[in-house]
């Protein structure tokens, strides 16, 4: 059962419909999971904050569009991060009406520790066990060790160390040729797969970074084409340091002559250039002609 299903009849049939279309539009990203928690943004214009939590086997909605209000929060935001929920499979076990099981951590997170930092043998082999026992998801785990591995996590978003995707995730670079005749003007999208459980990659998605989240990419390359594409970061607060809004999320690009000229044969050395809109089981890559 999956968790859309256990959870429908709290949800108003029109509300279902319009939650669908973003989903189906591809306007929901998971930005976090915990064992117990997931956070979402919903695209609409602006950008809307959803937050789905587990207490004592139900789940609770957060959305930032009825903040303050007396509005349910059943709104089609969360709607829409419930049917990604289940289309990205954040769920470790079958969810039921009273018994929603833990979530999946997508995010693994590491302080980046070499030989060096470590005192003796003995230190290195328990942080290496530690590390070891994150990878293997959290839902074995007793309530204490989850509860470790959530403020782990909670430590390092404040900064302390960048995410590492535990699954094996390729970014590919993909033509827009209708859209380029249209605006006579390059159109790229960056976009990711994720590798599946089963070795078959995943869905092909809109990789939406904002420009102070790079540094989550594995591949200097890819670092270093997506700040070609992007340019400097905007300058998002006052002169006394207070913050004027997010970072705008960017996964399409219009690339000028002079970038093509820089940036196209970076792109194809990565082997990882397509059309966009081609099957996605194609695996010949286009290739760079000098």
């Amino acid at each position: 059962m999956s968790l859309a299903k256990v959870l429908e009849n709290r949800f108003r049939g029109d509300i279902r419909h319009r939650g669908q279309t973003y989903f189906k539009s591809e306007r929901v990203s998971i930005t976090r999971v915990t064992p117990d928690h997931v956070f979402a943004t919903v695209l609409d214009g602006a950008e809307y904050q959803t937050q789905i939590s587990r207490v004592n086997g139900e789940l609770e909605f957060f959305c930032s569009s009825v903040e303050g209000t007396p509005k349910p929060t059943a709104t089609k935001y969360i709607w829409a991060t419930i049917l990604a929920i289940d289309e990205g499979g954040y769920i470790t076990g079958v969810p039921r009406p009273g018994n929603i099981p833990p979530f999946v951590i997508e995010e693994r997170f590491s302080l980046d520790f070499n030989d060096d930092d470590f005192e003796d043998e003995d230190d290195a082999h328990a942080y290496a066990m530690s590390s070891s026992r994150q990878t293997k998801g959290t839902a074995e785990l007793p309530i204490w060790q989850r509860k470790l591995v959530e403020l782990q996590g909670e430590l390092n978003h404040g900064g302390f160390a960048k995410p590492i995707t535990e699954r094996e995730t390729e970014i590919l670079y993909e033509i827009d040729v209708e859209r380029s005749k249209q605006v006579k003007m390059l159109v790229v999208q960056t976009s990711q797969r994720q590798r599946r459980g089963n070795g078959q990659w995943g869905k092909l998605k809109p990789l939406k970074l904002r420009p102070n989240e790079f540094d989550q990419v594995d591949s200097a390359r890819d670092r270093q084409i997506l700040a070609y594409l992007v340019g400097g970061t905007p300058e998002r607060e006052t002169p006394t340091g207070q913050p004027i809004d997010r970072l705008p999320v960017m996964y399409r690009f219009r690339l000028s002559f002079e970038l093509c000229e820089l940036i196209l044969p970076l792109m194809f050395s990565t082997g990882r250039v397509r059309y966009l809109g081609e099957p996605e089981t194609k695996t010949t890559p286009l290739n760079w002609d000098e």
